[in-house]
């Protein structure tokens, strides 16, 4: 993935989810590759589970959350950069 935030994510087929007390945990069932996201990350999940599109993410948490946008930017991108590796998003660049 480059620098430049991607546009739009989707969830592989092979990845469950499961919602533990304000955390969500992933788990690749094809790689048993899995992550566990603290409440904001589940927040970030739900967003991108819902529309796909980081721009939306990036307004909401910045409103919900009252983070500036482009400081979120930066750790949304490090943060699908995780998924990515361990397989859990796929990126449309």
């Amino acid at each position: 993935m480059s620098e430049t935030l991607v546009k739009h994510v989707t969830i592989p087929e092979d990845v469950m989810i499961s919602r533990v007390e304000d955390e969500i945990v992933l788990l690749n069932l094809e790689s048993e590759q899995y992550f566990a996201l603290d409440d904001i990350g589940a927040r970030v999940w739900e967003l991108l589970s819902e529309y796909g599109s980081t721009d939306i993410v990036i307004e909401q948490i910045s409103t919900e959350y009252d983070v500036e946008p482009e400081v979120f930017r930066g750790d949304l991108t490090k943060l699908l950069a995780d998924l990515k590796e361990a397989g859990l998003v796929s990126i449309q660049e």
